[in-house]
């Protein structure tokens, strides 16, 4: 049976992987600073600071959503989406630890 691509890397680089995916959309990275400075929005605030249709900002919603960058709670009628802080706590470790790699000291040698 044949292994799917994904299998053959490291848990966190495909997770990695799925989330830069996610951020890889300008209306997506929009809607992750406008939820940095509000805290919670609903669809219809969302959709009101952006240039987009409702059913586009819903589309984008639910690929942040899936990819566990949002998460949304039920209120009254409507729901309510916040950042999923301890996602992107991991993303920022990831990306700490692939852009400067902690090196190990070299340690001076006594001839």
């Amino acid at each position: 049976m044949a292994r799917r691509k994904s299998e053959q890397f490291a848990t966190n680089e495909v997770d990695m992987g799925n989330i830069a995916k996610a951020l890889g959309h300008p209306a997506r990275i929009k809607i992750i600073r406008l939820l940095l400075v509000q805290g919670e929005m609903n669809c219809k605030q969302i959709v009101a600071e952006l240039p987009l249709s409702q059913s586009t900002v819903s589309q984008h919603l639910a690929e942040l959503k899936q990819a566990g960058v949002i998460h949304g709670r039920g209120f009254r009628t409507s729901m309510l989406y916040s950042l999923e802080k301890e996602t992107l706590k991991s993303l920022h470790a990831m990306l700490g630890d692939m852009l400067f790699p902690k090196t190990k000291p070299v340690q001076a040698s006594l001839f």
